[in-house]
């Protein structure tokens, strides 16, 4: 953890719950899901396990497990099934997680890129805002409101 900004060091340490929603160019409504995260740091290896469940109104369930090691601002991962990877930053008060999805994981078409920012406010609660990003594009927009459970 060493490097991270004190504020920042528990971030995505625990259990972390919220509902989020997805809106599209026009800004009309996507979709909407409950999100949860749980993370714990690896003693020795200066890694966080990260465990991510997303419940879509559709009924669709995603589950991810992720590998994270950070070296001074920056971070890098990948998923469990090797289906995934992040890098990010971290930048004055905020995470910046980019993720890759290599082209024809997902039975849908969907972008292969998604940028996804995280920062606390001043209610303790985390914000998630992000942006699906497709042949440079922005095609999607995500906001979510996380707390600590």
């Amino acid at each position: 953890m060493e490097g991270l900004p004190p504020n920042l060091t528990a971030f995505f340490v625990g259990r972390l719950a919220g509902h989020a929603r997805v809106t599209g160019l026009t800004g009309r409504l996507v979709r909407t899901f409950r999100v949860e995260f749980f993370g714990e740091w690896s003693i020795g290896e200066d890694a966080l396990y990260l465990d991510q469940s997303a419940h879509f109104d559709n009924g669709k369930t995603v589950h991810r497990h992720w590998a994270v090691q950070f070296e001074g601002d920056r971070l890098a991962g990948h998923d469990s099934k090797g289906e995934g990877r992040v890098q990010g930053r971290i930048v004055s008060n905020r995470v910046r997680l980019i993720f890759y999805r290599p082209i024809g994981v997902a039975a849908e078409v969907a972008p292969n890129r998604l940028v996804l920012e995280f920062r606390e406010d001043n209610d303790g609660y985390l914000i998630m805002d992000g942006r699906a990003v497709f042949l440079g594009l922005t095609v999607r927009r995500t906001l979510g409101r996380l707390s600590r459970e």
